[in-house]
C-alpha cells in the first residue's frame, strides 16, 4: 500500500512539472519568438513547416533593454535569434529612463540582420539634468541658466548684473580718488601758512568728504542692485523657467525637442 501511494505521488509530481514546463513553453514561444535572453536563441516556428530562415542580432546601450518583436517580448539585449522566418518585423527596444527605439527590419534567407542602437535619455530625465545644470549656472553667472534653457530674458539678468557690478566698481574707484584728494587737502591744511590757505584747504577737505560719502552710498546701492538682480534671477530659474521648455539644453548646445519637430538644430551660445 505504501509503495502504491509512493508511485501515485511520484506520478502527480511528474505531471505537475510536465504541465508547468508546457505552460512556460507556450508563453515563451507564442507568436514564434523565444522570450528568453542569451547569446543564442532558436526561433521556433509554430506551424513546424520548413521555411526559409535567417538570423537576427540586437545590441543596445544600455544593456539589458527589453526587445519586442511584433509587439511580443523576445528577450533582453544582447539578443541573438536563429532560424527566424524571412519577412518583415517590427522591433521595439525599451529601457527604463530611456526613450523607446522603434524600427522595421527585413529578415533575409541565410543572413544575419544586426540592430545596434544607443537609446537616448527620456525627455523628462534629460530636462531635469539640464535644469539642474541651468540652476548651477545661474548661481555663478545670473541669466546663463535661462539662456541655456532657451529663455532670452536671461540676457536681461546677465546685463543687469554686469551693469550693477560695473557701476559699483566705478563708484568704488571714484571714492578712492576722493579719499586721495581728502588726504592731500588734509596734509596741505596742516602746513598752511596763513588763514586764507587754511580756509581753501579746509573747503577742499569738506568737498572731498562729501563726495566720498556720496560715492560710498552709490557703491552700496550698486551692491544692493547686484544682490537684487541675482535673487530675482534665482527665483526665475527655480520657479518660472522650471516649466517644460520649447528648447532643451544639452551641455553647451541646444536642440529642438523631437516633440516639436523631428529635425534637430544645434545652437551654440556662450557668454
Amino acid at each position: 500500500m505504501q509503495l502504491t501511494n509512493f508511485h501515485l505521488l511520484s506520478k502527480l509530481v511528474l505531471s505537475y512539472f510536465v504541465i508547468t514546463l508546457f505552460s512556460l513553453s507556450s508563453l515563451c514561444f507564442a507568436q514564434g519568438v523565444s522570450a528568453n535572453s542569451g547569446k543564442k536563441i532558436t526561433f521556433h516556428n509554430r506551424d513546424g513547416l520548413d521555411r526559409a530562415t535567417g538570423g537576427l542580432e540586437i545590441f543596445a546601450e544600455p544593456v539589458s533593454a527589453d526587445v519586442y518583436i511584433n509587439g511580443k517580448l523576445a528577450g533582453i539585449t544582447p539578443l541573438t535569434l536563429e532560424k527566424v522566418v524571412t519577412g518583415s518585423y517590427e522591433v521595439r527596444i525599451k529601457a527604463k529612463g530611456y526613450s523607446e527605439y522603434r524600427t522595421h527590419i527585413d529578415i533575409i534567407h541565410d543572413q544575419f540582420t544586426v540592430v545596434n542602437v544607443t537609446l537616448s535619455r527620456a525627455h523628462h530625465i534629460a530636462w531635469q539634468q539640464s535644469r539642474t545644470v541651468a540652476i548651477q549656472s545661474s548661481m555663478l553667472i545670473p541669466g546663463k541658466g535661462q539662456v541655456d534653457l532657451g529663455y532670452s530674458r536671461g540676457w536681461t539678468f546677465f546685463f543687469g548684473f554686469a551693469a550693477a557690478g560695473w557701476y559699483g566698481y566705478y563708484q568704488f574707484h571714484k571714492n578712492e580718488d576722493e579719499r586721495d584728494k581728502f588726504n592731500e587737502a588734509k596734509a596741505a591744511y596742516a602746513i598752511a601758512e596763513n588763514p586764507e590757505s587754511a580756509s581753501v584747504e579746509y573747503g577742499r577737505m569738506m568737498s572731498a568728504r562729501d563726495n566720498m560719502s556720496t560715492h560710498q552710498q552709490q557703491y552700496e546701492y550698486a551692491w544692493l542692485a547686484m544682490g537684487g538682480v541675482w535673487a530675482i534671477n534665482m527665483f526665475d530659474v527655480l520657479f518660472v523657467a522650471g516649466r517644460e521648455p520649447v528648447i532643451n539644453a544639452f551641455g553647451l548646445g541646444m536642440r529642438i525637442t523631437p516633440e516639436i519637430t523631428p529635425t534637430y538644430f544645434t545652437l551654440k551660445l556662450w557668454f
